[in-house]
């Protein structure tokens, strides 16, 4: 944390711990890591002598994040329940639960009823949205843009929506962040025309059909290392579009 705040960042993004620990050592962990930054930042004479320029002062969040200590809702509700963990503030991205969970949240499905809760407890601490699109078998879709994630899509959407509009009403920052986050290889994966391989276990009439993306870099090797990155930064720039359209749809609604 000292490192990172002699950058002068607005945000420091903590992958927090392990996912093995259990909630005892969590809440230590998370208790120690809310003494250092009450001691590096609210109490540190740098920050306090910007007044009212709080968009200067550094924020510490915590990412959702698989292998991590608030990897899957659950844990994640627990932990923010606990009096001491008031302060906590979170990087919600909810892509991760949605990959450990196998499946989509449907806050209409009685087996989900606790997502809504949870996601507005969420809302209330999160300072960071990673716009990242997940699915129930990977954290990321490997293409938003296609009609076969628009369910993904717009769900993850309502999600957004309603953090932003609970951090709106609560006034406890200036400015909501949302970064989308579709990562590179091996997070991304890209395909083009599968192949298909007669399967010698089978008569001549059964086919075996397999992406056309290779093993060990997890994409298509017709595709050179320019235009995967251009997918990549497009998908980016798709997701900072379609957020931005529903951002401003929603605040003129509520105007």
């Amino acid at each position: 944390l000292l490192d990172a705040l002699k950058l002068n960042p607005i945000i420091i993004n903590v992958h927090s711990g392990h996912d093995s620990w259990n909630n005892e050592n969590a809440l230590l962990y998370f208790k120690q890591v809310l003494e250092i930054e009450e001691q590096e930042i609210n109490q540190n004479e740098k920050y306090l002598s910007l007044n009212n320029e709080t968009d200067k002062v550094p924020i510490v969040v915590h990412e959702t994040h698989r292998q991590r200590l608030l990897f899957n809702p659950f844990q994640c509700r627990d932990l923010l329940a606990l009096p001491e963990l008031q302060k906590l503030k979170i990087n919600a991205d909810l892509s991760h639960w949605v990959c450990v969970c196998e499946r989509l949240f449907n806050m209409d499905d009685l087996r989900d009823v606790w997502f809504k809760p949870l996601l507005e407890m969420v809302a209330t601490k999160c300072y960071l949205i990673h716009a990242r699109i997940g699915h129930a078998e990977g954290p990321q879709v490997y293409d938003p843009r296609l009609n076969k994630f628009q369910l993904e899509v717009n769900t993850h959407l309502d999600w957004w929506e309603i953090i932003w509009n609970i951090q709106k009403q609560s006034n406890n920052l200036n400015c909501l962040y949302i970064e989308p986050e579709h990562g590179p290889e091996p997070y991304q994966t890209y395909f083009s025309i599968p192949k298909v391989t007669p399967s010698p276990q089978a008569d001549s009439t059964v086919v075996v059909v397999a992406a056309a993306a290779d093993d060990d870099d997890g994409g298509d090797n017709n595709l050179s290392a320019k235009e995967k990155e251009d997918t990549l930064w497009d998908i980016n720039t798709y997701v900072a579009e379609i957020v931005t359209e529903r951002f401003n749809k929603t605040a003129q609604t509520n105007e």
